[in-house]
């Protein structure tokens, strides 16, 4: 049976059932100011998913700015694009909502707010962020690479059909603010598919 725990290795980690409720309470711990950033997938948004999250973060006195535009695989175009809502709504803390793909996107706007240039850039090294001022939060839907509680990601050039790594360099907490919110209920619900019977009685995921 699954229990409530807490823990730092290195981002602070809160588990347990409906912990999402507690975003807006977290929020008021780590000093966001007015306007969060919620960046999810727009079946995430369309279906009504962040309702909760939602709630929480209006009972905490913030505004939330919802960015629904995460693609598969963190086109950089979607990036350039949350990085200018981002922008345009002065936000002070991101909180991402749903699988890798949100993860990633939501760690690539986060990183550049605070610097002058293009994602990829960032991604080949030629410029290097010094800060990072504002917070990243990270809610997971799916159980998979642990990517809410890591300062790695990957984004996607279409145009040249390639995969960008980036890391974030910065140790510090004034830089690196990565809460990962698990929430139970949500992982329960949409992380592993279901399993169906293959030739010798192997079970593999459905679909595969």
């Amino acid at each position: 049976m699954l229990t409530e725990f807490n823990f730092h290795a290195p981002s602070f980690v809160v588990a347990g059932r409906n912990s999402v409720h507690q975003t807006g309470e977290l929020l008021n711990q780590w000093g966001a100011g007015k306007n969060i950033m919620v960046v999810c997938g727009n079946k995430t948004y369309s279906l009504g998913l962040l309702n909760s999250l939602l709630d929480s973060i209006r009972s905490g006195g913030f505004t939330p700015c919802v960015f629904h535009g995460s693609l598969p695989d963190a086109p950089v175009e979607t990036v350039r694009s949350g990085i200018t809502y981002a922008k345009e709504h002065d936000v002070s803390a991101i909180v991402a909502f749903g699988g890798g793909s949100a993860m990633d996107t939501a760690k690539a706007i986060a990183c550049m707010l605070d610097v002058d240039g293009d994602i990829i850039a960032y991604c080949k090294g030629q410029i290097k962020p010094i800060r990072r001022s504002n917070l990243l939060f990270a809610i997971p839907t799916t159980c998979g690479t642990g990517s809410e509680s890591t300062d790695i990601g990957v984004v996607l050039d279409r145009e040249a059909n390639y995969k960008y790594i980036f890391a974030n360099p910065f140790a510090g907490p004034d830089v690196v603010d990565d809460n990962a919110i698990l929430d139970l209920v949500n992982v329960q619900h949409f992380s592993v598919p279901p399993l169906r019977q293959v030739p010798w009685g192997r079970a593999d995921p459905a679909g595969s």
